[in-house]
């Protein structure tokens, strides 16, 4: 790589200064090869699907949410945590993220102190997790879609419990 200069920018005699370089004394012509170079990383750089960002720390959504952590494409992806505005921040999930939405393990808080701990689809409740309540009852088991259809079990906080469908 080499820089040729129209212009020296010091000569023998003079001491470093700023004012050598004064109204365009000091301009420089970069080599071809060297700017053609440049603007071949540019584009590349332009080119590539990755994001400059992949972190966010307090990033108000445009729900008024806050999300912390990896982010993709300007959304939440991989492991952070999201406070929901509707719960005055009580209603939190935290765990992995998809385009945006809970994916993969997690744990909800809702805003009634209740927990879920398990597996989160597109958002909702999918798969195997468990389901703690304030009241001390625990609800265990296959969740599916989001609803409180489980197929597990479920504990009274006197240690009753019922094994099925719910």
């Amino acid at each position: 790589m080499s820089i040729i200069s129209s212009t020296p920018l010091l000569s023998k005699q003079e001491s470093p200064s700023y004012s050598s370089c004064d109204q365009g004394s000091g301009m420089a012509q970069i080599d071809p090869v060297v700017m053609q170079r440049a603007m071949q990383l540019a584009l590349q750089m332009l080119q590539q699907q990755e994001p400059i960002l992949d972190r966010a720390e307090n990033l108000k959504l445009g729900t008024q949410d806050i999300y912390s952590g990896q982010i993709k494409n300007g959304k939440p992806h991989g492991a952070g945590e999201l406070k929901y505005a509707q719960g005055g921040n009580k209603l939190k999930y935290q765990g992995e993220f998809a385009d945006g939405l809970p994916n993969g393990e997690g744990k909800l808080w809702y805003q009634d102190g209740d927990i879920y701990v398990g597996s989160f689809v597109n958002g909702v409740r999918e798969g195997r997790g468990e389901m703690a309540y304030i009241s001390g009852s625990k609800l265990s088991g296959k969740f599916s879609n989001g609803d409180d259809k489980v197929v597990g079990a479920f504990t009274w906080r006197d240690g009753d419990y019922f094994n099925g469908e719910l």
